[in-house]
Formats: C-alpha cells, sequence, structure tokens
C-alpha cells in the first residue's frame, strides 16, 4: 500500500492524466463533428490536392490477381499517348504501343475509341521501315512538341488519360512541370496517369526527384525492362516510405505500381537455326565502352586459347604473322566473332581476321546482321546489368531466336530469360571462350576432368548435352509467353490495377 506522500506526489500527474484524456476526447469529437479538421499535424504543410487524392492502384501489399479477376476490372485508360524527346529507344517503347494495342483489340475497346498515339521525333536509323513491316503501330504519330498543348487543350471526355514516358531518364525532367501543371488544372473526373520506362534504378539524371509529387498525387506507376530493374525499384519505393523526411514519406511511395515490360518484337522472314554444323559466328553487342561489356577478357583469352590451338578455332599458328590467318584446311568453319554497336573500340591486331564491328547500323541490317549468328554473348561488365539495369541486348536476343550464352545469375536477374529454350547456360566458373570452345568441339577439358569441383563437372555435361542449337519451335512458343506476360502487364496499366 503506497504511502500517504507518495499519493500526495502522485494526485498532480493523476490529475494531468485525467484532463489529457478528457482533450483527447473532446479533439476527437470535434473531429468526427467537422470532417475537414486537419487529421494530422502535417496538413499545415501538406498540399491541397492531398485530400482529394485520387484511388491508388493498391491499398497495399495484397494477393496478385489472376486473370478472370483482372478481366472482372472496368478499363480506366483509353487514350493513351506514348511519348519520348529522347532519339533513342523507340523500339522499347514502340513494343509496349503493339502490346496496348492487341489489349484494346481482345477488350473490344477499339470500337468504344480507345487509341494509343505515339509523340516523338521520327525514328532513326530506318526503323520506321520495320515498324511499318510489322504493322507495330496503327494510331497517329506527332511531333513530341505537341504533347503538352494536347494534354491541357482537351481536358474533358475524350481527353489523354495515360501518358506513357519512353525515357524516363530523361523526358520526366523535359516535362514534368508541364504536365503537372496540367494534371492539376483538368477536373477530379479527368486525370491522367503518368507511367514511366525507367531503364536504371540509378539516378544518373536527377529525375527521381520528380516522383514525389506524382506519387503524391496517386498518379504514377513504373514499367522496367527487366525483373532486377522491377526488384530494385520496388526495393527503392520501399525504402522513400520509410523516409526520415516527411515530404517523401507522406508522398504514398509504397502504393507506386512497378512492372516489366519485355521489348521483344515479332520479327518476321528469321533464318531457320543451322542444322548439323559448326559454331562458328558468336556476336557481342553494345556500346563500345569497357565498362559496358567486357571486351578485355574475351580478347585477351580468345588470344590465349588461338596461341594453344590454333585448329580448334580453324585458324593457322602465328608463326610470326602478326594476326591468326584461316586455316584453308581446317575440318571445321572458322569461328568469328562480330562486334555490333557503336562509338570505338581497338580490336588487338592478333584479332584482326577473328573479330569484325559493324558500327552504327540501320535496323534491318542490324536485325539481318545478328539473325545470322550462331550464339550472343550478352559479356556483362561491372555495369550493374546483373542489379539495377536492364540490357536490350537481351531483348535483341530472343526477338531474333539467337540463343544467349549465360549464367545462372543472368538467368536469375532476367527472369523471363530463365527458360532452357531460350538460352544456353554454362557455369560461372567457365567463361565465354572456354564454353564456346567446348561448344565447338564437343570438348570441355579441363572443366570435366574428375578433379574439378563435382558441380562445375555436372553443369558443364548438361551444357554439352544440350547443345547450343535452339529449335525454332521452342523459341516461338517461348517468345509468345512474353508477349502474354506483356499482355497482361498491359490489362493492369489500362485498368489502373
Amino acid at each position: 500500500m503506497p504511502s500517504h506522500y507518495t499519493q500526495r506526489r502522485a494526485a498532480p500527474f493523476l490529475v494531468a492524466f485525467i484532463f489529457l484524456c478528457a482533450g483527447s476526447w473532446v479533439l476527437l469529437h470535434r473531429m468526427t463533428q467537422h470532417p475537414s479538421t486537419p487529421g494530422s499535424l502535417l496538413a499545415a504543410w501538406l498540399p491541397d490536392y492531398q485530400c482529394t487524392r485520387r484511388p491508388q492502384s493498391s491499398t497495399g501489399p495484397q494477393a496478385p490477381l489472376d486473370d478472370q479477376q483482372v478481366a472482372r476490372m472496368p478499363v480506366r485508360h483509353t487514350r493513351i499517348a506514348v511519348a519520348s524527346g529522347y532519339q533513342h529507344h523507340f523500339e522499347v517503347y514502340l513494343t509496349l504501343v503493339s502490346t496496348l494495342e492487341r489489349v484494346f483489340g481482345k477488350l473490344g475497346a477499339r470500337g468504344a475509341g480507345a487509341s494509343v498515339s505515339v509523340y516523338s521525333p521520327p525514328y532513326g536509323y530506318r526503323f520506321q521501315e520495320v515498324a511499318d513491316e510489322i504493322g507495330l503501330h496503327h494510331g497517329a504519330h506527332y511531333p513530341i512538341e505537341r504533347l503538352v498543348p494536347d494534354l491541357s487543350d482537351v481536358t474533358g471526355d475524350g481527353a489523354i488519360d495515360m501518358v506513357v514516358f519512353g525515357t524516363c531518364e530523361l523526358d520526366i525532367n523535359w516535362f514534368s512541370e508541364a504536365l503537372l501543371a496540367a494534371w492539376d488544372a483538368r477536373d477530379e473526373a479527368h486525370k491522367f496517369q503518368l507511367v514511366c520506362f525507367a531503364h536504371s534504378v540509378r539516378d544518373d539524371t536527377q529525375w527521381q526527384g520528380h516522383i514525389t509529387e506524382w506519387a503524391r498525387r496517386g498518379a504514377f506507376r513504373v514499367l522496367t525492362l527487366g525483373d532486377q530493374v522491377t526488384e530494385g525499384y520496388r526495393r527503392l519505393f520501399a525504402g522513400l516510405a520509410d523516409d526520415p523526411d516527411p515530404r517523401i514519406y507522406t508522398a504514398g511511395y509504397e502504393y507506386v505500381a512497378v512492372d516489366t515490360h519485355v521489348p521483344v518484337l515479332d520479327l518476321p522472314h528469321l533464318p531457320p537455326p543451322p542444322a548439323n554444323r559448326t559454331l562458328a559466328r558468336a556476336v557481342i553487342q553494345g556500346t563500345f565502352e569497357a565498362y559496358r561489356r567486357d571486351y578485355d577478357t574475351i580478347f585477351r583469352e580468345l588470344i590465349a586459347d588461338l596461341t594453344v590451338d590454333p585448329g580448334v578455332w580453324g585458324y593457322l599458328p602465328l608463326d610470326g604473322r602478326a594476326a591468326f590467318a584461316p586455316d584453308p584446311h581446317a575440318p571445321r568453319a572458322r569461328f568469328e566473332l562480330l562486334l555490333v554497336g557503336s562509338g570505338e573500340i581497338e580490336v588487338p591486331g592478333e584479332l584482326a581476321g577473328v573479330v569484325s564491328v559493324h558500327r552504327d547500323l540501320d535496323y534491318p541490317e542490324f536485325y539481318a546482321l545478328i539473325a545470322g549468328a550462331d550464339v550472343l554473348l550478352p559479356a556483362f561488365s561491372q555495369f550493374g546489368y546483373y542489379d539495377n539495369q536492364a540490357s536490350f541486348t537481351t531483348s535483341t536476343a530472343v526477338q531474333l531466336n539467337i540463343p544467349m550464352l549465360v549464367t545462372n545469375r543472368t538467368r536469375r536477374a532476367y527472369g523471363y530469360l530463365d527458360d532452357p529454350r531460350a538460352v544456353i547456360t554454362r557455369p560461372a566458373a567457365m567463361h565465354d571462350v572456354a564454353a564456346l570452345r567446348a561448344l565447338r568441339t564437343g570438348d570441355a577439358a579441363p572443366f570435366d576432368d574428375d578433379g574439378g569441383p563435382a558441380r562445375v563437372r555436372a553443369a558443364v555435361r548438361e551444357m554439352l548435352a544440350a547443345g547450343w542449337v535452339r529449335p525454332r519451335a521452342g523459341f516461338e512458343a517461348y517468345k509468345r509467353e512474353v508477349w502474354r506476360r506483356n499482355e497482361r502487364v498491359s490489362e493492369r496499366l489500362v485498368r489502373d490495377l
């Protein structure tokens, strides 16, 4: 039992507690009677539109909807503008245009006036010829300068209700301020959604600061080209949702949807896979920069292997020559390495007859050259292609039915590549040149010797057993699955899920 002295000391605290409870009840009662009363101390600085924020596509973690559930949801976006001021990446966003048009066709929305318009500069490198041949886009194509006026001039029924930026790292820096003004000027029933193709999680162009105001309006979502980038953005937004800055953590980053749309075109006239012949042509595609592709390692290991056993590759020994020369009597076709991209690259003199460089090709020639290769090497250098950036190289190989020589790390990063119909999987312990040699000859020594790690030996033998040729029927079935996944993502876009 407390002493009298203790009871006297406790009395003031008891009185204060009673007043605190009473005050809390009064405040709660007033908030109930007057809904306009701010429900948060943050309301003093939050913008007015925070109170009338548009519904998010999600209210928190929930089970993904299956196809039947998605099909029952209403279509909310039928006037879509796909836009970019950047001179490149049109093959990325036009693939989405094609997917959206297919989805509108399947949903019967075209008859109701659904449309996908493009706002961009003319397509470079003769890509318009490719687009016309495969019927990539059937809607209007406007200059990029018309985007903001078209958003601002028509603001009621029939107005643009979704904008997709093709290269968010640049486009949102150029247009966000004007688009925010157009969004704020519309009434609540005619707001539009901003969707961004983000190629990397890294913020090299300082564009991600623009996301905050769009997230606060509940009008922003992200598309990526690879699963590793999608997961990177989900982690980024989860962290921003817990940021100590109230301007950031109140913006609703946890509700920003992130999806993957793989830019794989349906290209015609692809050559059939080779039958019963030696692997002879490998290609590396990408900008000629060492921090993007590991050219130095490829060159060094190729020279070393050619020096030891040039006949395996279809070449003569150097014997004082500056470069390896083809062996006219070789039992196998000589090996060639094609470098396809842009920029400058110095090829070692010894490889002058082995390596060919193809710069700045127009798209018809670009596709034809790569489609004639046997295998594509991603050859990623330490540039984040496994963790925070997606490479268009992978999509190029898929759409051209060219198998990629990859590791399990690549398959895990690019989830859509985790399919043996599209890739050749080497163990990481066996570099590209050693794997190419093994696939050419069927001999994987020393990697399949009994003295090596058992799991490496097993992986090498599995690679050789599968071979390097991938049947066309399997490739086409695989691509149909990729396109169907793209369609499901596009359905989520137009239904605002």
